[in-house]
């Protein structure tokens, strides 16, 4: 998210509301990828904890990749 906007409550909402849209349609869980080390503790404050971290390679370049699962 673009820094000015962060910490206004804006990411926490759409969480809850895909937590609710999902829930609704009969779904169980939230599944959310990221490539940002930074976006854990976001996620992990918002219900979610991690399920697999890896680091990915491609063209010399690596980077780190973490799934984090949410029950809704």
């Amino acid at each position: 998210m673009d820094p000015p906007l962060q910490g206004k409550g804006i990411g926490s909402k759409l969480i809850d509301f895909a937590g609710d849209f999902v829930r609704e349609r009969g779904g169980k869980q939230l599944t959310l990828f990221t490539n940002s080390e930074k976006n854990i503790a976001f996620y992990t404050k918002c219900g979610f904890e991690t399920f697999h971290k890896c680091e990915i390679a491609h063209d010399g370049k690596t980077m780190g990749s973490w799934s984090v699962k949410k029950t809704v």
